[in-house]
Protein backbone atom coordinates (compact mmCIF):
# COMPACT_ATOMS: atom_id res chain seq x y z
CA UNK A 1 0.00 0.00 0.00
CA UNK A 2 0.66 3.76 -0.31
CA UNK A 3 2.56 5.91 2.46
CA UNK A 4 -0.06 6.96 4.18
CA UNK A 5 -3.18 4.79 3.16
CA UNK A 6 -3.78 3.12 6.66
CA UNK A 7 -1.92 2.71 9.96
CA UNK A 8 1.04 0.81 9.79
CA UNK A 9 -0.66 -2.52 10.46
CA UNK A 10 2.10 -4.36 12.35
CA UNK A 11 1.86 -1.97 15.23
CA UNK A 12 -2.41 -3.46 15.09
CA UNK A 13 -1.19 -6.88 16.00
CA UNK A 14 -0.69 -8.59 19.22
CA UNK A 15 0.87 -11.90 18.64
CA UNK A 16 0.54 -13.38 22.14
CA UNK A 17 -3.22 -13.02 21.57
CA UNK A 18 -3.65 -13.18 17.95
CA UNK A 19 -5.49 -9.86 18.06
CA UNK A 20 -6.20 -6.79 16.19
CA UNK A 21 -6.68 -3.55 18.03
CA UNK A 22 -5.97 0.43 18.35
CA UNK A 23 -7.40 0.24 14.22
CA UNK A 24 -8.97 3.34 13.11
CA UNK A 25 -12.34 2.79 10.92
CA UNK A 26 -10.59 3.43 8.21
CA UNK A 27 -7.97 0.79 9.09
CA UNK A 28 -10.87 -1.79 8.92
CA UNK A 29 -12.34 -0.86 5.62
CA UNK A 30 -8.91 -1.38 4.18
CA UNK A 31 -8.31 -4.48 6.02
CA UNK A 32 -11.99 -5.99 4.71
CA UNK A 33 -11.21 -4.61 1.18
CA UNK A 34 -8.07 -5.08 0.58
CA UNK A 35 -5.93 -7.85 2.49
CA UNK A 36 -8.92 -10.13 3.87
CA UNK A 37 -9.22 -11.70 0.34
CA UNK A 38 -4.99 -11.73 0.07
CA UNK A 39 -5.03 -13.37 3.62
CA UNK A 40 -7.38 -15.89 3.00
CA UNK A 41 -6.37 -16.70 -0.57
CA UNK A 42 -5.06 -20.36 0.18
CA UNK A 43 -8.59 -21.35 1.74
CA UNK A 44 -10.38 -23.46 -0.46
CA UNK A 45 -11.95 -22.05 -3.32
CA UNK A 46 -15.92 -22.62 -1.99
CA UNK A 47 -14.73 -20.46 0.86
CA UNK A 48 -12.52 -18.15 -0.34
CA UNK A 49 -14.97 -17.08 -3.15
CA UNK A 50 -17.46 -15.56 -1.26
CA UNK A 51 -14.52 -13.97 1.27
CA UNK A 52 -13.80 -11.87 -2.02
CA UNK A 53 -16.93 -11.09 -3.17
CA UNK A 54 -18.27 -9.55 0.18
CA UNK A 55 -15.01 -7.68 -0.01
CA UNK A 56 -15.55 -6.28 -3.33
CA UNK A 57 -19.02 -5.58 -2.59
CA UNK A 58 -17.89 -3.25 0.22
CA UNK A 59 -15.10 -1.63 -1.88
CA UNK A 60 -17.89 -1.03 -4.45
CA UNK A 61 -19.91 0.23 -1.96
CA UNK A 62 -17.33 2.82 -0.38
CA UNK A 63 -16.17 3.79 -3.66
CA UNK A 64 -16.06 7.59 -4.46
CA UNK A 65 -17.44 6.91 -8.41
CA UNK A 66 -20.77 5.16 -8.73
CA UNK A 67 -21.77 3.95 -11.93
CA UNK A 68 -25.26 2.92 -12.81
CA UNK A 69 -24.16 -0.55 -13.61
CA UNK A 70 -21.64 -1.10 -11.35
CA UNK A 71 -25.41 -0.51 -8.60
CA UNK A 72 -27.19 -3.12 -10.51
CA UNK A 73 -24.55 -5.55 -10.09
CA UNK A 74 -24.50 -4.64 -5.96
CA UNK A 75 -27.95 -5.17 -6.11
Amino acid sequence: MTDGYASYMSKCVEMSNAILSGMKSHDCHVFVESLLPTAFSALPEYVWNPLTELSQFFKDLCSTVLREEDLLEVE
